[in-house]
């Protein structure tokens, strides 16, 4: 099932949450994101895709309804303490475009507290939990990868290969109730094979 709430002005970003199932932490995300005194304010459309398969069957289902060429992905367990974050994302990408993917400070919500885990700056790869990327003709998520993790980086990868900047912004946080994690390595596996790793 895909739900979509669009703009009624020309949206500037397109925020893309792919989710297994529905679920009490997706509707906070939702409040969160929408009618919490930290919601998006920038013109933006809203793109859900509600499916038990892969995180990449998902990210890509909410792809096709995208009609922005920037994309904010969020997991549908974050929750943002702060005003004015899709402005500031926005702000960073649109601004260079050499830039294929900014993430930010993702803390765990059993975190004693906000220091990041990644380093600022220029990286190889960023969290997909939150961060914006920019739409590039023959980049896309691989469907390879089995559940969730790994497709992340493997975009990332692909943005690095085709000459973009991947960059970590440690001046915004994202809480994440992380409840949902890959139980095999098989995405580690099919990661390191297919980049010779």
């Amino acid at each position: 099932m895909v739900y979509i709430n669009r703009s009624q002005l020309e949206p500037k970003i397109t925020i893309c949450i792919p989710v297994y199932e529905q679920t009490k932490l997706l509707d906070a995300t939702l409040y969160n994101i929408s009618k919490s005194e930290f919601r998006a304010v920038i013109d933006h459309d809203l793109v859900l895709c509600i499916a038990k398969q892969s995180v990449v069957l998902n990210r890509l289902a909410c792809l096709a309804h995208s009609r922005t060429d920037l994309i904010l992905w969020l997991d549908d367990d974050v929750e943002f303490r702060c005003a004015g974050w899709d402005l500031y994302l926005h702000h960073i990408i649109a601004s260079d475009p050499t830039i294929g993917a900014v993430g930010i400070n993702v803390v765990h919500h059993k975190s004693k507290d906000l220091s990041p885990e990644r380093k600022a700056g220029d990286v190889n790869e960023v969290c997909g939990a939150a961060f914006i990327t920019r739409q590039i003709d023959g980049i896309k998520f691989d469907p390879i990868y089995q559940g969730s993790q790994f497709e992340d980086t493997d975009y990332c990868f692909q943005l690095k290969r085709a000459g973009y900047r991947v960059v970590q912004d440690n001046g915004l946080h994202v809480i994440h109730h992380n409840t949902m994690k890959n139980a095999n390595n098989v995405n580690a596996h099919l990661f390191k094979e297919k980049w010779g790793l």
